[in-house]
């Protein structure tokens, strides 16, 4: 095993210059803004807009319950006796905002009987008051997504589905899975898994942009961290092949099976130390930038919907690293078997291009909630996607066989398993043999 780290190190400046202009690179996409992050947050806006930031940044960490929904009512209540519009000028607006095209299917009267509530804000509130950003940043989130989801999540999400439904069928004469690629069946389990997952959320908000990064930017690791492994494992079992002592090592006392294992030892030790290497780099990265505040928060996709599986950032950031080093082992073992049955001129070229094709963030789903179409559906079991692990936890993605449906973390699960023992028996059979 000494020997094989020794063989490892003779192009050590080689995979220390490669591995450390990779980390920079995977470094660089947590701040570049050239991606979605799975809540929506725009990174650049972050970086360009100083007083959007301190806002997000100052953020509390809070449980949304009755005591919460109470004071920002009182808070909107405050807010509007500050900037409503008289009853004349709340007529005129309703007049003009009609003639406008604006749907507004209450009356003036309704406005007036009831004020604070929220769903008149629009016609009773003045132009500069309705677009500030305390109406932004708080209330209309605060009304429109944070209050019903904890009042009653599983309605909630009925509610966000009726209305999509609705506007599809008007204007597709489809309903809205049919539309985004579901059948009949993935949607029926899709409704069983909401209301008996969504029956128990605590909703807790609060600034948590450094998580939703960190879980965010996996989805580069196939074009960094799986470049660096290539050009570190390529030549583990290549360079006896080129020298032709396969055959003579497969006669020796601790050739064969022996050898292999550890080869193999080292091939995980390795992966093991530059995944966590690139982990840790990014964990401290983005302490220093984003903080690693509001751990315990729901993670909140874009569309106003928490995690499928009604997750903390914590427990998704870890599900997702779980997911990301068994991928990369996996990963690993795709790099030794290419490297046991082609030669390092081969091999590496191969396994760079089948990474950068196969490496392609899958994130088409990532503005609604579409079905993977079938290509994607191989994509995403492949080893490159098996490291991202960027949309297992994200949406509902599964796989129907007949009347049978695996969701995507347990149809990933299942590739890990079923691709490491593929992998593993090519190399038993390739080198562990007599």
């Amino acid at each position: 095993m000494r020997y094989e780290f020794e063989k490892l190190l003779r192009g050590r400046k080689l995979s220390l210059f490669v591995t450390l202009t990779l980390l920079g690179v995977y470094l660089y996409f947590a701040f570049n803004g050239s991606y979605t992050t799975f809540s929506g947050v725009s990174l650049e806006n972050f970086w360009k807009d100083s007083e959007y930031r301190h806002w997000r940044m100052s953020q509390e960490t809070e449980l949304v319950d009755d005591e919460w929904i109470e004071n920002v009512k009182a808070e909107y209540k405050a807010f509007l006796d500050e900037n409503v519009l008289s009853p004349e000028e709340i007529a005129q607006n309703i007049t003009t905002k009609k003639a406008e095209g604006y749907q507004i299917d209450y009356t003036v009267e309704e406005a007036l009987h009831d004020p604070y509530n929220f769903e008149y804000a629009f016609a009773i509130l003045p132009y500069d008051a309705y677009h500030s950003r305390q109406m932004e940043y708080t209330f209309l989130v605060a009304f429109n997504t944070y209050v019903p989801l904890a009042e009653n999540p599983v309605q909630y999400i009925h509610d966000k589905y009726k209305v999509s439904n609705y506007y599809m069928e008007k204007d597709t004469g489809m309903t809205y899975a049919e539309y985004m690629g579901y059948s009949a069946t993935q949607a029926e389990d899709y409704w069983d898994f909401i209301d008996t997952t969504y029956g128990d959320l605590e909703l807790t908000i609060g600034y948590n942009l450094g998580w939703d990064v960190l879980c965010s930017v996996m989805q580069f690791l196939p074009f960094t961290l799986g470049m660096a492994l290539i050009v570190v494992l390529s030549n583990l079992f290549s360079q006896e092949q080129m020298e032709h002592m396969t055959p003579i090592l497969r006669t020796t006392k601790h050739g064969r099976s022996t050898l292999l294992r550890r080869k193999l030892i080292v091939t995980m030790t390795v992966v093991t130390c530059l995944w966590l290497f690139f982990q840790v780099a990014m964990l401290l990265a983005v302490s220093l930038t984003y903080t690693l505040k509001g751990a315990s928060c729901t993670a909140m996709c874009f569309s106003g919907k928490p995690s499928l599986y009604c997750l903390t950032w914590i427990e998704y950031y870890l599900i997702t690293c779980i997911f990301s080093y068994l991928g990369t082992m996996v990963f690993s073992l795709f790099v030794c078997c290419m490297s046991s049955l082609l030669k390092l001129r081969l091999s590496m070229p191969i396994n760079l291009v089948l990474t950068l094709l196969s490496g392609i963030p899958l994130d088409r789903f990532c503005y609604a909630d579409k079905a993977f179409k079938f290509l994607d559906k191989l994509r995403v079991l492949t080893p490159a996607q098996l490291m991202a692990s960027y949309p297992t936890l994200q949406v509902y993605q599964s796989f129907e066989f007949g009347s049978v449906i695996i969701q995507l973390p347990y149809m990933m699960a299942i590739a890990i398993v079923i691709e490491a023992i593929i992998l593993l028996f090519v190399l038993r059979r390739r080198e562990g043999g007599k």
